[in-house]
C-alpha cells in the first residue's frame, strides 16, 4: 500500500501562492485608493470649518471697528527659497492673523481652532493654514457680494489651478 501522506505535506503550490499575493496586492491597491479620497475629504472638511471660524473672527471684527480688516496691498518680492504665489499668501494671511488678533472678540473666537489651523514658517509670524498645512490666501472684499474672501490652495496646494481650490464665498 501506497503512502499519501509525504504528498499532503509538501506545503502550497506555486499557483496558490501566486493567488494568495494577487489578493494581497489587490487589497493594498484599493485600500491606497480609498485612503486618498478619504485624506481628500477630511482636508476640504477641516478648510471650510476652519472658514467658517476665520469668518465669524471677521464679522466680530467688522463689528467692533466698523469696517474690514485691510485690504491686501501688493507684497514685495519674495525672498529666496520662497514660491511667489505662497509668499503672497503668506503675507497676506498673516496681516490678517494680525489685524484679527487686535480685537479681544475675534481673538477668542481663533481660539476655538485646532493648533494645526495656523502655520508658523521658518521662525516666521503666524498666519492661517487649510486642512492640507498649506497657506490661506485673504483677498479681502473680493468674495461675491464684496465679502471678505479666504482662499486655499486645495490639496494640489497650487493657487493657479482652480478645479480644487476651496473658496470662503462657496461655504
Amino acid at each position: 500500500m501506497k503512502d499519501t501522506t509525504d504528498k499532503l505535506a509538501g506545503g502550497f503550490t506555486l499557483v496558490e501562492m501566486l493567488v494568495a499575493v494577487f489578493v494581497i496586492a489587490l487589497l493594498v491597491t484599493v485600500m491606497v485608493g480609498v485612503s486618498g479620497i478619504v485624506v481628500r475629504r477630511s482636508g476640504v472638511t477641516h478648510t471650510r470649518a476652519t472658514m467658517k471660524v476665520i469668518g465669524r473672527a471677521l464679522g466680530a471684527y467688522s463689528d467692533v471697528a466698523g469696517h474690514d480688516p485691510f485690504e491686501p496691498a501688493s507684497v514685495r518680492p519674495a525672498p529666496p527659497g520662497w514660491r511667489a504665489r505662497d509668499w503672497q499668501a503668506y503675507m497676506r494671511g498673516k496681516g490678517l492673523y494680525d489685524s484679527l488678533m487686535g480685537v479681544p472678540r475675534a481673538q477668542g473666537i481663533l481660539q476655538s481652532l485646532p493648533r494645526d489651523a495656523f502655520k508658523s514658517p521658518r521662525g516666521g509670524n503666524r498666519t492661517f493654514a487649510d486642512g492640507f498645512g498649506k497657506y490661506m490666501d485673504y483677498l479681502g472684499s473680493k468674495g461675491l457680494k464684496g465679502a471678505p474672501l479666504l482662499l486655499s490652495a486645495g490639496l494640489d496646494g497650487d493657487f493657479g489651478r482652480q478645479e480644487d481650490n476651496i473658496r470662503s464665498d462657496d461655504l
